[in-house]
């Protein structure tokens, strides 16, 4: 299984990427509606442990396509489980 530090290895967005997203969203520069894993309906937890941390989003119109992401990454076409109902 792959450790937290090898997904970040072949992330799409470096860790030192991320955290300066983080900074920018925090004065209000870069903002999105919320974390990949609250509950948006796109998010696919990876299996085992680090299901806890990473996924893949399988969204068709977001620039997150396809990609591993980290459970804090976040955009603006994220959609609620509760949405469906």
């Amino acid at each position: 299984m792959a450790t937290h530090d090898q997904l970040w290895e072949i992330c799409s967005i470096s860790r030192e990427e991320y955290k300066m997203l983080v900074e920018r969203e925090a004065i209000g520069v870069n903002t999105y509606n919320a974390d990949c894993s609250c509950g948006c309906k796109w998010f696919h937890p990876l299996e085992g442990e680090r299901g806890q941390d990473w996924g893949v989003c399988s969204n068709p119109v977001s620039f997150r396509k396809g990609q591993l992401v980290f459970e804090h990454f976040g955009c603006s076409n994220y959609e609620s489980d509760a949405d469906d109902d």
